[in-house]
């Protein structure tokens, strides 16, 4: 019986026809890998071809389509400590680059921000006259950029001032027994700043100033989470150990390597190098930028499954032909949805939003009655053009890009925005951010005010 049922299925899919017009649709996207090679001694390896390169996915060899190779500056030993603070450490720049200065205030005490901050105004200084870019972010509570990428060294300078004069920055100390209890919001805010840095071409840095001694081998998803939004914005992070030389002192926790194994796996996930053993913090920046200065960026189309979730991540390894050739890039990728990215890009915009200005949405502040001796009542207001689909709206009121209250609702497709509503504050400087999401266009939009609330003058009705 089974021989005759196997036949009989043999002759009829012989006889059916068959479509030789059928197609089969496949998702694919081009993803760019930004690669530093270096030789036995550390210096950059200029003048490589695609063919020098084996690219492997999931361990398997995968075509490379694309590749850009910049490497002006040619072949370069690898920076070193600076024997004096004024020894250059930056060096000339082919093309300008963008590197974000990154202070962890959730793991650095008080004198470790100090290194670090007299380290990153050094760094300031020293690229005087150059059309590189420049980031200032904190991470306190939650990411706060203090000066979006900008090559304007008075800029920067208020920026990292502002740091010591802000009270919520600087005084903010996450000791017991106000250490959270997890490092969730730590991973939250880095993978918060990948999404912001993803809204800028080309391949960037981040050197982060930090003293974080958690394990390698825990909050794994959240280390996952940050080396996927990293390679897909094409940021390597570059830790600088903020503790230098620092010997172990009794009631300090401190790892007998001199550094730390947890920013040791940010760096080697993201592409990036851990700068540890030197009381130089200039050092991790002069290697960001002579890692730029060059890089193979080579492209390759990955076929989109439509998973979502941790399932769907790839892990990538390159490969240089070349007697003690060796090559840094980022380790994993991940599939994102549409939304995923989409909502990214709206965190981005809350975060950084002066890179999606938008002069049709406007805010302001209308002072009502004093709430007391020490605060006011006031009306915000926010207009702005009506969504071409159902969209949303955020309004955040800020001081020194700390968020003191947010609105968040949804939008109709083909109504403006006219929103108003009450609230208390207290005298100061603040910010209103307003940012609209509307699906139908290519990215969300918003808008910057700055506002003052004066004090409260004495015997005003109450």
């Amino acid at each position: 019986m089974f021989l005759v049922l196997a036949l009989t299925a043999g002759r009829l899919s012989a006889e059916t026809p068959v479509d030789l017009e059928q197609e089969e649709q496949v998702s694919v996207r081009l993803v760019l890998v930004d690669v530093l090679v270096t030789d036995r001694s550390g210096r950059t390896v200029p003048g490589l071809s695609q063919d020098d390169f084996t690219l492997l996915v999931q361990n398997r060899p995968v075509d490379i389509d694309t590749m850009d190779a910049a490497c002006a500056t040619g072949a370069t030993p690898d920076r070193l400590p600076r024997s004096s603070g004024t020894d250059p450490f930056s060096l000339p720049s082919s093309r300008p680059a963008r590197v974000v200065l990154l202070f962890d205030h959730y793991h650095m005490d008080m004198g470790d921000r100090l290194d670090a901050l007299a380290g990153a105004r050094e760094i300031v200084a020293g690229e005087v006259g150059t059309a590189n870019e420049m980031m200032v972010a904190v991470l306190t509570d939650g990411l706060r950029i203090l000066a979006p990428f900008t090559s304007d060294r008075a800029t920067l300078t208020l920026a990292l001032d502002s740091m010591e004069q802000d009270v919520t920055i600087w005084a903010k100390l996450f000791d017991p027994p106000y250490r959270p209890l997890t490092e969730r919001g730590y991973f939250r805010d880095l993978s918060r700043l990948m999404s912001v840095l993803a809204e800028y071409e080309g391949a960037k840095a981040v050197v982060l100033f930090s003293s974080f001694l958690g394990r390698a081998d825990d909050n794994d998803l959240w280390f996952l989470d940050v080396a996927h939004r990293a390679a897909e914005s094409r940021s390597a992070i570059y830790p600088v150990y903020a503790r230098g030389l620092e010997p172990p002192q009794q009631g300090r926790k401190t790892e007998p390597t001199g550094g730390s194994r947890a920013l040791a796996r940010l760096a080697n996930e993201t592409g990036g190098r851990f700068t540890r053993l030197t009381n130089d913090l200039t050092l991790g920046y002069a290697r960001a930028r002579r890692d730029l200065e060059c890089r193979y960026t080579l492209g390759f189309y990955l076929k989109e499954t439509g998973r979502n979730g941790v399932e769907n991540t790839r892990n990538i390894v390159i490969r240089v032909r070349g007697n003690g050739l060796s090559a840094r890039h980022p380790e994993r990728l991940r599939e994102w949805p549409v939304e995923d990215l989409r909502d990214a890009s709206v965190t981005a915009a809350e975060l950084n939003p002066e890179r999606y200005m938008d002069p049709r949405i406007t805010a302001g502040l209308k002072l009502l009655k004093p709430r007391g001796e020490r605060s006011w009542k006031v009306r915000l207001e926010a207009q702005g053009p009506p969504p071409v689909g159902d969209g949303t709206v955020a309004i955040l009121v800020t001081r020194n890009r700390r968020a003191v209250k947010v609105y968040r609702e949804d939008l109709a497709a083909g109504r403006s925005l006219d929103w108003a509503g009450t609230l208390k504050l207290a005298p100061g400087e603040y910010e209103l951010i307003v940012v609209l999401n509307d699906p139908a266009q290519a990215g969300p939009s918003a808008s910057v005010t700055a506002v003052t609330v004066p004090p409260v003058a004495a015997g005003l009705p109450r």
